[in-house]
């Protein structure tokens, strides 16, 4: 476990940034297709863990919504 497991998220929206706002927004209507509360939450959840952690990374790739999002699909996969 790491810091990261502890921080609530709804208690870390001060960390948010346009960054993480433009790919949140970019997968919504994901989001919104998933069959419950709970799918959309822990989606969220691991996004917003994976972006934070790697966020350095993630900017360092790319600034493009497909590169943007294949650094965070990195970050994911290799999160332990």
């Amino acid at each position: 476990m790491d810091l990261f497991d502890f921080i609530d998220l709804a208690s870390s929206s001060h960390m948010k940034d346009s960054t993480y706002d433009k790919i949140i927004s970019n997968w919504t209507k994901f989001m919104d297709s998933l069959p419950s509360d709970e799918d959309k939450q822990l989606l969220l959840g691991i996004m917003s863990k994976c972006y934070f952690k790697y966020q350095k990374s993630i900017h360092a790739y790319g600034i493009s919504d497909f590169e943007l999002f294949t650094a965070l699909l990195m970050s994911i996969l290799i999160d332990p």
